[in-house]
């Protein structure tokens, strides 16, 4: 679907996302030019903001609930927002992996599922735009766009996660509420950037 549109669509912009069948299935290397777009041109650079890497110990689906422990939200609530239902999420741990003879405060930390759990977002002029709502998450990689995990497999021990972006003008910023874009796979005992 990708190969069909080009940077230069005429009125483009005024077009709503879901008005392109199938946008939300596309990974970011289907999309034709954006690999000769320098980071440095990007709308947002890429700062990091990276609090670590940490090893995938657990993956749970969406009959949990009532998790507190968690590191994933948004700029708004900030990175450690409850979840009461439907809280798929990733059971971390440090990348040591020594278990249970050496503990940290980290071990057992939740990262989230965004697909069942929004947050507020949003600032100034568009805080609004979505109901105000994004999906939680992380920024491991500046304010350009949100990771947000999508969904947890317990039958083979894998995750998907997605990109979401937002637009932003002079006097604010919608919620990052534009995708999901897929983006990496993650699996158990594998390591995940936060």
């Amino acid at each position: 679907m990708a190969n069909n549109y080009g940077f230069g669509m005429t009125g483009a912009s005024s077009v709503p996302l879901e008005n392109y069948k199938g946008w939300e299935t596309q990974k970011l290397d289907q999309i034709p030019g954006l690999k000769k777009v320098p980071f440095s041109k990007m709308p947002s650079a890429l700062v990091p903001e990276i609090a670590g890497i940490a090893r995938i110990d657990a993956l749970w689906g969406t009959e949990e609930a009532k998790r507190y422990r968690t590191i994933t939200g948004s700029y708004q609530q900030g990175f450690q927002v409850p979840c009461n239902e439907n809280c798929a999420y990733l059971e971390l741990d440090d990348i040591e992996g020594t278990g249970r003879t050496i503990r940290s405060e980290f071990e057992g930390k939740q990262w989230i599922s965004g697909k069942y759990q929004k947050v507020n977002g949003g600032s100034g002029c568009l805080k609004m735009v979505n109901g105000g709502k994004e999906p939680t998450g992380r920024h491991p990689f500046g304010k350009a766009f949100k990771v947000s995990l999508e969904d947890t497999s317990q039958s083979d021990d894998t995750a998907q996660t997605a990109l979401y972006f937002r637009i932003k003008v002079k006097c604010g910023a919608t919620p990052y509420f534009l995708g999901p874009f897929p983006f990496l796979k993650v699996q158990r005992d594998g390591w995940i950037i936060y």
